[in-house]
């Protein structure tokens, strides 16, 4: 039966696979090996926990082989525990200093614990075993974006998306660099590809729009960023970027309700109060602008935005409710100069 689940396996049948270490252990309690392999069918099924539980009773037996530490890295890399993790591979580069995976995989956990030198030294090892590995290229590539160096990060990610078309990834990661780098048509090719495989990710759609939104396609903009909000209806930043599309394209109400949607939503809606306060101003709203721009200017006093246009529909709205009042002040002093005059004229 065990050699029946490893033929299972190995041909891609997790559930016979299955199946047959479990009947083996029922006969042989005390097979490691049985845990082993069944550990294996649990990683490829996603299910951590159960590897991880497989891989304690594996271990009097296997601790002496690199696979059985690379394994129990890559279980409780899935699980997040990456200094467990760490050590785990450490066994195994030290029973086998030529295994790529294991530098790979430690490179991920020192980048994810934040030791970003020793990981971009890992994948630098591991790509050294194997260069035409694009996991490799595109890990280092993410360190290398941690490191603020985004030509190395390009020249890795140039090759993943040469040695492996596929890897999609690799697209939309160097789309978002194209992105902060202002070579906005060349990052709307990168999400295209992207997302016409992957497209429910709302993320993606919404770094299309803003790039879209930079090339003055406005429309395509709000596309994006509509579908965008239908994925992830609770992300307040997709709510005031249409809006700040729709504010420039004039559609008034519905970007005052984007924007009050975004407020809803937002941790910081300074900048949504504001856009919307200066809708409300443009629209000769005064009372409410007042009451936005009043909100923002509290939430960042150093906005001179919102300091400069409170204090213009302040006067605005003054001037709007006292204007007959004034008109009254002025006609009196001018009255109050004639009569001054002619008692002047009177004394003499």
């Amino acid at each position: 039966m065990l050699e029946r689940g490893i033929a299972h396996f190995e041909q891609g049948r997790r559930g016979p696979a299955l199946a047959a270490f479990n009947q083996h252990l029922v006969v042989n309690p005390g097979s490691t090996a049985a845990y082993y392999n069944r550990a294996q069918v649990y990683f490829a099924m996603d299910s951590f926990q159960l590897a991880l539980a497989d891989l304690k009773f594996t271990e009097p037996d296997f601790a002496a082989k690199a696979n059985y530490w690379q394994l129990l890295g890559r279980v409780l890399i899935k699980l997040e525990k990456y200094q467990d993790a760490l050590a785990a591979l450490d066994k195994a580069l030290e029973l086998n200093f030529l295994d790529r995976d294991a530098f790979l995989n430690r490179g991920y956990c020192y980048y994810k614990l934040g030791f970003v030198e020793k990981a971009i030294a890992d994948y630098d090892a591991a790509l050294k075993l194997d260069p035409s590995l694009p996991e490799g290229y595109y890990n280092r590539a993410l360190a290398y974006r941690v490191q603020k160096n985004d030509s190395a990060a390009l020249a890795d990610l140039d090759k993943v998306i040469i040695l492996s078309p596929p890897f999609l990834k690799a697209r939309l990661e160097r789309g978002n660099i194209l992105f902060e780098m202002g070579a906005y048509a060349m990052a709307i090719e990168d999400y295209d590809s992207y997302i016409n495989v992957y497209t429910d990710d709302a993320l993606a759609l919404n770094n299309r729009g803003l790039a879209h939104s930079r090339t003055n396609q406005h429309l395509e903009a709000i596309d994006d960023f509509s579908v965008a909000i239908e994925i992830m209806p609770d992300r307040g930043r997709f709510y005031f970027n249409r809006a700040t599309e729709r504010f420039f394209l004039k559609e008034f109400e519905a970007a005052i309700a984007d924007f009050s949607k975004s407020i809803e939503l937002l941790e910081d809606p300074s900048e949504a109060y504001y856009f919307r306060g200066k809708l409300y101003y443009e629209n000769k709203m005064y009372d409410k602008a007042v009451d936005d721009l009043k909100i923002a200017h509290e939430l960042k006093p150093d906005d001179r935005r919102a300091t400069d246009l409170l204090f213009s529909a302040r006067m605005v709205l003054f001037l709007s409710r006292y204007w007959i009042y004034l008109i009254a002040i002025v006609l009196l002093a001018i009255n109050g100069i004639r009569l001054y005059r002619r008692n002047k004229t009177f004394v003499r």
